[in-house]
């Protein structure tokens, strides 16, 4: 279980509804510059985010991290999906500022 600092500052989320589309924007905290749009779609629920420049549906995540003394420290984030145009895997290993 995550305790309340790190839901804060590392690993928690923000979710904010659109109703005008239905759709969700979820923030995370490790990387809030990459929001990720959840929507209800033919067979499922569908997530998307940029990934290497391009728009994919999101797979799945890998946050590096170890740690600290008050907080852990993000080493970097790793993003995979499938771009949304071609099916092609897409890739991206991103060091947080």
């Amino acid at each position: 279980a995550l305790n309340l600092v790190e839901r804060k500052k590392a690993y928690g989320f923000d979710i904010q509804a659109d109703p005008s589309n239905g759709t969700y924007a979820v923030k995370l905290r490790a990387c809030p510059d990459r929001p990720i749009r959840v929507y209800q779609a033919a067979g499922g629920a569908k997530a998307e985010l940029t990934i290497d420049g391009q728009l994919a549906y999101f797979e799945k995540m890998y946050i590096h991290s170890t740690e600290g003394l008050v907080l852990p420290t993000v080493h970097y984030i790793e993003l995979f999906g499938k771009d949304v145009q071609t099916g092609a895997a897409r890739h991206e290993k991103m060091v947080p500022k």
